[in-house]
Order: structure tokens, then sequence, then C-alpha cells
């Protein structure tokens, strides 16, 4: 049956838009909006992390925080990051940012010092990336131990993205892990806020 008045009009658009968020949202990826801002995964079977021997494990956990600018609060966005492994200690930890990230405009203090800004990949930088499944821009950082932890303070939003981490060899084999894809929030090429995902469910205004 069709709508007869303006009101009935308004009433079932809104409802069609909402159905068709929602069947959009139950076909999203592994990756959700939420994961821009906070999350965690792991090594273990479907946890999100690919990990040769012995950082194949859930015990290898990368956690992830950003706490967006307020007019109260931090002027900048803040990525904290935490990587932690069960043996083995870790070489070199890489954020994926955006193409157009510039060290010397887009960091800013408060940012884990000793980074490094480059294009990484697995030939490239003297073919220290061992596994790596692709090439990105992103910041490098050394590591030792077992948990590194790390932070970017930036004035670039969130977006979906990747990472990836190695120690030495372990039997001969290379020990490295690394994202399934774009899972974890890191900076993106603009300062716009997002959306939120909640902003959706409320169908636009007429």
């Amino acid at each position: 049956m069709k709508p007869t008045s303006e009101n009935g009009c308004r009433r079932f658009r809104a409802a069609t838009f909402l159905i068709a968020i929602l069947l959009s949202l139950s076909f999203m990826p592994q990756a959700s909006w939420a994961d821009l801002y906070d999350g965690s995964i792991n090594a273990g079977a479907g946890g999100g992390l690919v990990g040769t021997e012995p950082w194949n494990s859930t015990d290898t956990i990368l956690t992830w925080k950003v706490t967006s600018p307020s007019d109260s609060g931090p002027q900048y966005w803040t990525y904290n990051y935490k990587f932690t492994v069960p043996e083995k200690a870790i070489s070199h930890v890489i954020t994926q940012v955006s193409e157009t990230f510039v060290a010397e405009s887009n960091i800013k203090d408060g940012t884990t010092p000793g980074y490094n800004l480059g294009t990484y990949g697995p030939d490239k930088n003297g073919k220290s990336n061992p596994g790596m499944p692709s090439t990105y821009k992103g910041l490098k950082w050394g590591a030792s131990g077992f948990t590194f932890s790390w932070t970017i303070v930036t004035d670039r939003a969130p977006m979906l993205g990747s990472f990836y981490a190695k120690d030495g060899q372990d039997s001969g084999n290379w020990v490295y892990a690394y994202t399934e894809g774009d899972l974890i929030g890191v900076p993106d090429s603009t300062s716009t806020v997002p959306l939120p995902p909640s902003a959706l469910l409320l169908g636009p205004a007429y």
C-alpha cells in the first residue's frame, strides 16, 4: 500500500532508509567504524593478525585506542598502540599512515620519539620486512622486549589501516606478524572528524 499523506511519505522514506542501512551493516567486513577508535586483535585463528612461529599465537596481541580532539581536552588526535608477543623480542613495528602524511606538519608533541616516516614493503629499505603483504607509507619504530607501546599525536583523523612487526629469525625462519587487511585505526589524510556510525541510524532530515 502506498502512503497517502505527506507525513506518511516521510515515514515511508525514513523507514526505507533505515532498512537499507541495517542491510548494509549486516554485510560489513570484519573491521567496522568502531575499530577506528578502539580495538584488539591477535594472531590466533581468525584473530585479525597473521603471525609466523612463535608469534602464531593468541598471546601475540595488538591493541589500539584513538582519542579525538575536544574543546576541553587534547587539541589533536591521539593514537595509542601496544604490541605484545609471547617470546622472541620485537625488532621493529610499522604503523600505516596516509600517503599525504608529512612528518614536519602532521606529527605533534607527545608522539613517541625515534620514528622514521617512509614507504615500506617486503622489497624496500634493505628487505628488512619479510612477509609484509603490501607496500605502504608508515611510521616505523625500533623496538625491544616482548611488549612495545607507542603513541602518535597528529591533526589527522582516523582511517582503517594496516600494521606490521618483526623480530629476527627462529630456526632459520623469519619471525613477523601483520594485520589481515585494513583493521586498525591509523592517521588518514584529513583532519575532519568522521561522522559517528550512530548518526547514520537517524535517517535523513525532512
